[in-house]
């Protein structure tokens, strides 16, 4: 496989940071042993910095383990080592609890890249939880339960029909995007050939039919709403051609006579 270009340079660039660090340590560790305490100070600062350094190079989740071990032990024996004799033992301690991980660390992100999976389920879960849905999705089921408790509705299997959308969106609403979906559209396909008209007829549904139209209008709105920061997250994840997303709601079935105001 060609190399790329752009890669290399930054694993070079990484690995003029990394040995900075350690060019930085060894110095630290040299001072440890005299009694100069403002040298080992700023050695120990010095390499702190280059820790610093060293993450700001990558991204958060990449960094190992081994460098908020080193960094948190530093900055503590920077503030401790006035009044504690034992910090110097205490650090050392812990660069020869991580030295194992020093030693070994490598940097090779271009191998892996190409493996790593986009995990589009995660994705979906993460919008779907910081979005509308469920909430709307639950007042949904609450305004149609009331519809079926009403007593109004002298249609037994009108009342069937109902209970049995109302069992469909609890049992798929919190599910994958398949379900969350098909629980949407069998909802709004429901009303499409069930018709709400034939609920408002009851004068006794008028106000609750009104507020199952609300829900479901705003239901529409935060599912495009979730699409399209999909459909971003996939763009900023990957910069190559990548099939998109597209979300076409489907039409409200429409009131038969004009609908209160708000």
């Amino acid at each position: 496989m060609a190399k790329n270009e752009s890669v290399e340079f930054f694993l070079r660039f990484l690995r003029e940071r990394f040995n900075a660090f350690r060019q930085a340590l060894t110095l630290f560790l040299q001072m440890l042993a005299l009694d100069d305490r403002t040298k080992k100070v700023e050695t120990a600062k010095a390499v702190v910095a280059r820790l610093d350094d060293l993450k700001r190079a990558m991204s958060t989740k990449d960094h190992p383990g081994w460098i908020a071990t080193l960094e948190q032990k530093l900055q503590w024996y920077v503030k401790a080592v006035a009044a504690q004799p034992e910090a110097g033992l205490q650090v050392i301690q812990t660069i020869l609890s991580v030295n194992s991980e020093i030693e070994k660390q490598t940097w090779d992100f271009a191998g892996s890249s190409a493996n790593v999976a986009i995990d589009f389920a995660a994705i979906y879960q993460e919008y779907y939880r910081e979005s509308r849905v469920p909430e709307l999705f639950d007042e949904l089921v609450k305004q149609l339960q009331e519809i079926v408790d009403s007593g109004e509705i002298d249609s037994l299997q009108a009342i069937k029909a109902l209970e049995k959308l109302i069992v469909t969106i609890k049992r798929n609403a919190r599910g994958d995007f398949f379900s969350t979906r098909g629980a949407w559209e069998f909802t709004q396909l429901f009303f499409k050939n069930y018709g709400l008209e034939l609920l408002e007829n009851a004068p006794g549904l008028k106000h609750v039919v009104k507020a199952v139209r609300k829900t479901m209008s705003e239901l529409d709105l935060e599912f495009a709403q979730v699409h399209d920061q999909i459909r971003k997250r996939l763009t900023d994840v990957s910069k190559s051609d990548l099939p998109i997303l597209q979300y076409k709601p489907l039409a409200l079935p429409a009131p038969k006579d004009k609908p209160e105001d708000a």
